[in-house]
């Protein structure tokens, strides 16, 4: 990673942090003595890993990774001091198969090439932003023994930006976002959200890949500082049955370098898009319902995705509307902040394979010259199923078996991720997500939540 903390000097060991197709972080450690020879000769690891499940680590069927061969992680920018634990370091990294480079499993090669697409292709450059959700709840000794959707004791049951909530769990966010600074990490806002003890931090944007980085390195830092401090921050997309879901909302927009060298920002034209931008983001609507499989990749995903939680049940777009799952972002006066929001998006996503396939379906778009459809600015979550089907509008899929099955029949946009994501990488992450589709749909919800 090119940008980010430094390295404190006193730090004795390294982590090599790495995302897997199910989305978790793991990670290694060599003393930092070892840093040089780990830069030459990278560290070794499993094939199997990008084939691991979520509930146990053995390779997902159909996979295409078993037992057999061993790739590199290598050290991608320099290490990055962790607040919370002064003696150890953190790198992010890339999975190399010698002799022959990048591994062709690697997600980070995998958004590194498809925007080397993006540039070649279309003269394209990107600019993206996260927002991260996160339940806060206190940690009970008794948690290991308790599972279900309503297990975790939430810190409290606030509304939204109420500043009692934000006081009260202070301690806990302020070092929060310390941490975050202190990596390197620019920190925009943070604020009580709707659901209890849930909070949201905004992160500011940067390129896709440094972008896919530092969300990896915010989700250690919330996770971890939280449990340092007694508190689980809990990531997933539902917690609590009855509570508001936690998104990972990712902001995009991107400019066009004309072949007079100028660039074209998307703000400019009709309703603050270009003809590029209009393009890029009817792609993305346009194959929404199977990109969905790659933004929001897990099983409790779809827990989220109902009628008025503004999560964007429905295949359409607006500008400034909360129910939409491609939001418009604007502000009078300040085109240059114009950009979409894509809310069909969570945080049990691998960053990169996420990223590298929003841009696939976006380049579609530009490929098949799309438009964008009249924008949406209605409610839809007000409308029967009936009334919105007799309106014309689509409902996203409600499970990712449905996501998975809508991914199967859009033959474009698998034909563009073999050339972007690769067709290995592609096996290995649908596998993974295929078998846990099949796997917790047989399971009981008390051991689905356990399993999370």
């Amino acid at each position: 990673m090119s940008e980010g903390g430094e390295p404190d000097p006193g730090a004795r060991f390294l982590r090599l942090l790495w995302c897997d197709s199910a989305g978790l972080r793991r990670c290694k450690v060599i003393p930092m003595a070892e840093l040089e020879s780990t830069i030459q000769k990278g560290l070794g690891l499993t094939k199997a890993c990008m084939a691991c499940q979520i509930w146990a680590d053995t390779c997902a069927p159909g996979a295409g990774l078993g037992a057999l061969g061993e790739v590199r992680l290598m050290p991608v920018g320099n290490p990055i001091q962790l607040p919370w634990h002064p003696q150890h370091a953190i790198c992010l990294t890339s999975l190399h198969d010698p002799p022959g480079g990048q591994w062709s499993c690697c997600p980070r090669a995998a958004l590194a090439r498809t925007i080397k697409q993006a540039v070649d292709a279309h003269g394209l450059e990107f600019h993206v932003g996260f927002e991260t959700e996160l339940h806060l709840s206190r940690r009970q000794v008794a948690d290991a023994q308790r599972s279900g959707p309503d297990s975790c004791t939430a810190v409290d049951n606030s509304l939204y930006a109420d500043s009692l909530a934000l006081d009260a769990m202070s301690p806990v966010l302020d070092t929060m976002a310390e941490s975050l600074e202190r990596m390197g990490i620019g920190l925009v806002q943070f604020h009580a959200e709707s659901g209890s003890g849930q909070f949201e931090v905004v992160t500011q944007h940067a390129s896709p890949l440094i972008a896919a980085d530092q969300l990896l390195l915010t989700r250690e830092a919330l996770t971890q500082v939280a449990a340092r401090k007694g508190f689980r921050a809990s990531l997933h997309p539902k917690p609590h049955a009855a509570g508001a879901g936690s998104g990972c909302h990712c902001h995009i927009s991107l400019r066009h370098q004309g072949e007079d060298g100028e660039s074209e920002a998307m703000h400019k034209g009709a309703l603050g898009l270009t003809d590029w931008s209009r393009a890029f983001f009817a792609g993305m609507l346009a194959h929404l319902p199977g990109l969905m499989v790659f933004t929001m990749p897990s099983y409790h995903s779809y827990l989220r995705m109902q009628p008025g939680a503004w999560s964007g049940a429905y295949r359409v777009w607006g500008e400034q509307n909360k129910e939409a799952p491609l939001r418009l972002c604007t502000l009078e006066g300040f085109p240059e902040m114009t950009n979409m929001e894509l809310k069909s998006m969570d945080s049990t996503t691998n960053p990169y394979i996420a990223l590298a396939a929003v841009i696939t379906a976006g380049l579609l778009g530009i490929t098949k010259q799309m438009d964008l459809p009249h924008p949406y600015q209605e409610d839809p979550s007000h409308l029967s199923p009936d009334d919105a089907a007799a309106a014309g509008l689509e409902a996203l899929p409600n499970s990712l078996a449905a996501a998975l099955e809508a991914l199967d029949h859009d033959k474009d946009l698998l034909e563009a991720l073999e050339q972007t994501v690769g067709a290995e990488l592609l096996q290995a992450f649908l596998g993974v997500r295929k078998a846990e589709a099949k796997h917790f749909d047989s399971e009981a919800d008390a051991i689905l939540y356990q399993r999370y």
